[in-house]
């Protein structure tokens, strides 16, 4: 084999395989340029989690850590296989039966396979908008909020229990809009003072004028 060929051999068996860093991404056409010590590459593609009927998106950024590979030694048409872990981006957990997406803005999603737990922490703001129905179902429901917290329907709204409701605060207030009605059905037990600023009617009787 001439010098020649054995040079270029060696060249394509080095470029097969390398790792090197993002050096600028293009995700309008989900390719990225890498840094292979002194070279830069052309743009590249990188692979994704899917890309057929299902479809990942979560594209590179720069100085992330991937690993390149290069058909027949050819890094013009290399293949971002995937990205590596480093210093300035360690693994986000070290726990074996966990899986963890994490952000650098603080946001957390863990899955505890062991507990089966799925923690979402400090998400900024959570929107699940469904065009459908949407059903929550469980043993305990909690739903806690530091400040306000608001229940809206454009339509009816209905609370239902199997066996009872309780609200508890230091002010309740029940209020009915534009001219309507606020109907309750079944006994009452009151424990406290009832305070009516109109007619309190029994059965069409007037109530604030029985005597007694």
């Amino acid at each position: 084999m001439l010098p020649f060929q054995l040079s270029e051999l060696k060249r394509r068996l080095c470029n097969m395989i390398q790792v090197g860093q993002i050096h600028e991404v293009d995700t309008q056409k989900a390719l990225a340029k890498v840094r292979l010590g002194d070279i830069i590459t052309h743009w590249l593609p990188w692979v994704a989690g899917r890309a057929g009927s299902v479809r990942h998106w979560s594209p590179l950024e720069a100085n992330e850590q991937v690993v390149v590979l290069a058909p027949f030694g050819e890094l013009n048409q290399g293949i971002i296989l995937g990205s590596l872990y480093q210093n300035t981006a360690p693994a986000p957990d070290t726990q074996a039966q966990r899986h963890t997406i994490a952000w650098d803005d603080g946001l957390k999603i863990k899955y505890d396979q062991t507990n089966h737990k799925l923690n979402i922490q400090n998400a900024e703001t959570l929107n699940i908008t469904v065009s459908g129905q949407a059903n929550i179902q469980a043993k305990d429901i909690t739903l806690e909020a530091s400040e306000t917290q608001s229940i809206m329907a454009k339509g009816p709204l209905q609370l239902a229990s199997g066996e009872c409701i309780e609200l508890s605060a230091p002010n309740i207030s029940l209020a009915s809009q534009g001219g309507g009605q606020c109907s309750m059905q079944g006994s009452f037990a009151i424990d406290g003072d009832v305070h009516v600023t109109g007619d309190l009617l029994n059965e069409g009787a007037n109530s604030n004028h029985h005597s007694h």
